[in-house]
């Protein structure tokens, strides 16, 4: 969802992650001769103001999206949504082969992959994010049991996977590992005090808020020579902001900005040298997850430091990232110390990091790869 239509939209449940990695795939199947259409709901929680947005489309980054109507009247909102996306499907099924990818089991978009299917087109699930709570009970579990079930016979081509302990998760026999896709140019820094550490996104326990906090008190109290080299700025939104803007008035050297839009955050990311991804791995959302964010970082030419969480591992190592083998604030702060004493080291291993993943998650790869797992000649709507 672009920046404007969430304005306009008033919509504050959106995940700027999710969107950079869905336009990174379609410019990515479009570089390799396949024709992608995106259609998004364009809603987050309705806010019982009953104003309504019709369905149009609109460029964002030259890339075509279809928003669905939204209105914002409770329960009718996910009827309104429902129907919308259907009469889309509909539109466009009818027009040539095609292939239907359908997001993280949104309920919304059941009715419109049921249409699909009947009409012969192939249903894939592209799961981002799984289950907490396998066993959870209740009417939660059972709706999640439902939800999968239905979703396993709708989408049962194949399932595109945000890690590969996701595959666990869904009964898709065909299933495909997808990261994103690293397209950003290469930007020359000057690895020189101040150095800027970038740290943002969902801003919540899970995600490392408490680490983060932890270890910048830790370098401003012990070593206020490594804390003068350095420049934090935070992003994000989440239950934790109060805490990071209020570690921001305390520190002189930590900036908190909170919810930027995409282009302020594209500065950020040239000018930044070293990108956190703290998300913890002890955690469900860890363990179920992969954080984008770090290929977008690498991608950037920053230096990552992570967590090793979930494929983290699996794409990156110790000569082309610094990868924390804990969650404590203290092996942080250390990290962060040694990056500032050996700059130029530190310089070294982003640049590795960056020609690592722009081998494996180059565009025309990732869209030759998403183009054969889908089969060659389909649209991916």
């Amino acid at each position: 969802m672009d920046d404007q239509t969430k304005q306009s939209r008033q919509i504050g449940t959106d995940s700027p992650a999710a969107t950079n990695k869905v336009l990174g795939l379609w410019r990515g199947l479009k570089s390799v001769g396949g024709d992608a259409v995106i259609l998004s709901m364009g809603r987050g929680r309705q806010n019982r103001s009953r104003r309504c947005h019709v369905p149009f489309v609109k460029r964002v980054e030259g890339i075509p999206i279809y928003y669905a109507r939204f209105c914002h009247i409770p329960i009718l909102t996910h009827m309104i949504t429902a129907v919308s996306l259907l009469k889309a499907i509909v539109g466009l099924t009818g027009k040539g082969p095609s292939v239907l990818v359908v997001y993280n089991r949104q309920w919304h978009a059941l009715p419109a992959a049921l249409i699909a299917r009947f009409q012969g087109v192939r249903c894939y699930l592209d799961l981002e994010d799984g289950a907490f709570v396998e066993s959870e009970r209740g009417l939660a579990g059972l709706r999640n049991k439902m939800q999968r079930f239905l979703f396993d016979r709708v989408c049962d081509s194949g399932a595109l996977l945000a890690s590969l302990g996701l595959g666990k998760q869904t009964g898709q026999k065909r299933q495909m590992a997808c990261y994103g896709v690293a397209d950003r140019p290469r930007i020359e820094r000057k690895w020189s005090a101040p150095l800027i550490v970038l740290f943002g996104g969902s801003l919540m326990q899970e995600t490392g808020v408490q680490c983060f906090i932890d270890a910048v008190r830790e370098l401003n109290s012990k070593r206020p020579e490594v804390m003068a080299k350095l420049r934090f700025v935070v992003t994000g939104k989440g239950p934790m902001a109060a805490d990071l803007n209020a570690l921001a008035r305390r520190i002189q050297n930590v900036e908190f900005l909170g919810e930027i839009n995409r282009a302020a955050y594209l500065q950020l990311l040239e000018s930044a040298h070293i990108g956190l991804c703290l998300k913890r791995s002890s955690s469900e959302m860890g363990r179920t997850t992969f954080p984008s964010k770090t290929i977008e970082i690498a991608a950037s030419g920053l230096l990552l430091v992570s967590v090793a969480v979930s494929d983290v591992v699996e794409i990156f190592g110790e000569e082309d990232s610094y990868l924390l083998q804990s969650e404590s604030s203290t092996e942080l702060a250390e990290t962060i110390t040694r990056i500032v004493l050996q700059p130029m080291a530190a310089q070294k291993i982003a640049c590795r990091g960056k020609q690592k993943v722009d081998s494996l998650c180059g565009l025309k790869n990732v869209g030759q790869a998403l183009l054969d797992f889908l089969d060659p000649g389909a649209i991916k709507v």
